[in-house]
């Protein structure tokens, strides 16, 4: 059985500027009624990070 969401994180493939992930991260908060992470990849990323993201993504 799949564990309960404790957090919601977006993965932006598509690059949008600051202005752009704070509307989408607003606006996914206030229609989700919870806490969203957006990020996007990027060529310095933390491996962790990035491994962890592509391991746990659920892509809809």
């Amino acid at each position: 059985m799949r564990q309960p969401i404790k957090a919601i994180l977006i993965l932006l493939l598509v690059k949008h500027d600051l202005f752009e992930i704070i509307g989408i991260k607003q606006s996914l908060e206030e229609n989700l009624n919870s806490s969203v992470d957006v990020v996007s990849y990027r060529e310095k990323m933390n491996l962790f990070l990035k491994k962890r993201i592509d391991e746990e993504a659920i892509y809809v």
